[in-house]
């Protein structure tokens, strides 16, 4: 994929990640699985990438990526991007980062590289997540937002 390509898929799929996470809480309950769409569509248009977890103390030492996902104490998983030679996060994580300030309490960010979009969404639908993101509402118009944009772009290519 041409660069000046890849960059404005980028953009429109951070905007799409934004608007979920403004209307629908995204990133409160569903950022594991935001994380396995963009995963799934950068993995699909050959876009590397690398998945970020935010991790609260008590699983602070585990670096198997697989355990992490499934232990208790995962606060935030995203995506990170290479975008105009910078490593960029898909979503805007300043709302965790506030969190944690807020509440005062110890993280780590860890990042895993070659995760496989199933890992991420295994990892989702073995774990226990914030409840204030309605995932029976939003998974299936956030999945078909991100997949027609993969489908333009592939389009494009």
């Amino acid at each position: 994929m041409k660069r000046k390509i890849e960059e404005q898929f980028l953009l429109d799929l951070a905007t799409i990640i934004d608007n979920y996470n403004d209307k629908c809480d995204l990133f409160c309950g569903g950022c594991a699985y935001a994380a396995y769409l963009i995963a799934d569509a950068c993995k699909t248009l050959g876009i590397r990438y690398t998945t970020v977890m935010y991790q609260y103390q008590s699983i602070i030492r585990e670096t198997d990526f697989t355990k992490a996902i499934n232990g208790r104490g995962v606060a935030h998983v995203a995506i990170r991007v290479k975008y105009k030679k910078e490593w960029k996060y898909i979503g805007s994580v300043s709302g965790i980062r506030d969190y944690f300030a807020w509440t005062c309490q110890d993280f780590i960010v860890r990042e895993y590289r070659r995760i496989q979009p199933e890992q991420i969404l295994s990892g989702y639908r073995n774990n226990i997540w914030n409840c204030v993101y309605d995932r029976a509402h939003c998974n299936g118009p956030l999945t078909r937002d991100v997949r027609r944009l993969v489908v333009k772009y592939s389009e494009i290519h």
